[in-house]
């Protein structure tokens, strides 16, 4: 494993994201399908439990909606104050997640340098790097925003595959240890590959 200077986040020097096209285009089937199942999500789910134990659904939505504009703004090198999550999921939770993932899209099509720095919260890392991290929050938060609400995920293999072998790259014992991630969680080798992944970052499918 090479990690950065401090230990934390894997190294750019991995070569993660050298497909930098295919890494765009990755990223927005990830965040089209949130969306998809974050129309499906109803009002009266916003209690039910998520498979992140501090979250119900609508903190998930807070979440996965702030996010999007935190990345968008990141991006674009702008400030972005995050405020309270929840607060973003507003009246109509779909339309608000959608102008998000919308903003973020936007903020891709006008990036053009891969290995320009991105300043995150977390730290800075070039934007090849920053595409494939939020590729790999969206679709980990597809799958506890499905199991959440009871609906079927089923992600295209080639896109699961090139997550799954990102994830496995970038998440590490720092990440583990500052609580981005919980221990890994053993499972049977012949379940699903989706939740071979869930397990992998710390969930229990």
């Amino acid at each position: 494993m090479v990690v950065s200077d401090d230990g934390k986040f894997p190294s750019a020097r991995r070569g993660i994201g050298r497909d930098h096209m295919e890494a765009k285009e990755r990223v927005r089937a990830c965040g089209e399908m949130l969306a998809e199942l974050v129309q499906r999500t109803e009002r009266d789910q916003f209690d039910l439990p998520t498979p992140c134990s501090e979250w119900k659904v609508v903190d998930l939505l807070g979440h996965v909606t702030t996010g999007a504009h935190l990345f968008a703004a990141s991006i674009r090198g702008e400030e972005f104050e995050m405020g309270n999550p929840t607060d973003r999921v507003g009246d109509d939770h779909a339309a608000s997640f959608r102008a998000a993932i919308d903003s973020f899209g936007s903020a891709i099509d006008e990036a053009d340098d891969f290995d320009v720095l991105i300043s995150m919260p977390f730290g800075e890392l070039p934007l090849s790097m920053v595409l494939e991290v939020f590729g790999f929050d969206v679709l980990l938060h597809c799958w506890d925003l499905a199991r959440a609400t009871s609906q079927n995920f089923d992600p295209p293999t080639e896109i699961l595959d090139s997550v799954a072998a990102f994830a496995h790259g970038f998440v590490n014992d720092g990440l583990r240890d500052a609580g981005a991630f919980r221990p890994e969680v053993s499972v049977e080798d012949d379940i699903p590959a989706l939740d071979r992944l869930a397990a992998f970052c710390g969930r229990t499918p």
